[in-house]
């Protein structure tokens, strides 16, 4: 019941935005969905890509609510929401008999908190993400042969990066 709550206080906050985003710029970033990636902001799009499941991985996001956050006078702090969806395939092979391979779908809600590092062009940022979590794939083994797998989960992910402002 609390998952269900946080999700659909997430989707309230996503549509009562004012279309504002995140800086601009080229990122890099580590966590979910995608492991370690590159991404790019501009306007309220964020796309990325990067390593995901010994695989590849990418994604796109509307980065739609920007609000400040007033702590200190000194820290340029700020938190957004947004929605986005991710995917990514894998295959990989443990030995010559084993194997698996797969395709990951996450289509998410999202909430972040960017501070902005003064008299630097760098912006660090830190988000969770939550949604359905479509995963289908496969695996190879002895004596079983090939099992295939679908499942539909709640997914969860975070990321922490940092951005070059224009």
């Amino acid at each position: 019941m609390k998952r269900r709550a946080w999700f659909v206080g997430a989707a309230v906050l996503m549509l009562t935005g004012l279309c504002s985003a995140q800086s601009e710029g080229p990122g890099a970033y580590i966590g979910g969905p995608e492991w370690m990636g590159a991404q790019y902001q501009f306007s309220i799009v964020r796309v990325s890509a990067g390593l995901a499941y010994l695989g590849f991985g990418a994604g796109i996001d509307a980065l739609i609510g920007e609000y400040p956050l007033n702590l200190d006078p000194d820290l340029k702090l700020s938190w957004y929401f947004g929605a986005g969806a991710s995917a990514a395939l894998w295959n990989y092979a443990f030995n010559r008999s084993m194997a698996s391979g797969g395709m990951h779908v996450f289509p998410h809600v999202l909430a972040g908190v960017e501070c902005e590092i003064p008299s630097t062009p760098v912006n660090v940022f830190c988000e969770l993400q939550v949604g359905p979590d479509f995963i289908s794939g496969y695996v190879t083994a002895p004596p079983v042969g090939v099992r295939r797998y679908t499942d539909v989960d709640l997914g969860r992910a975070a990321r922490i990066g940092l951005i070059w402002r224009k």
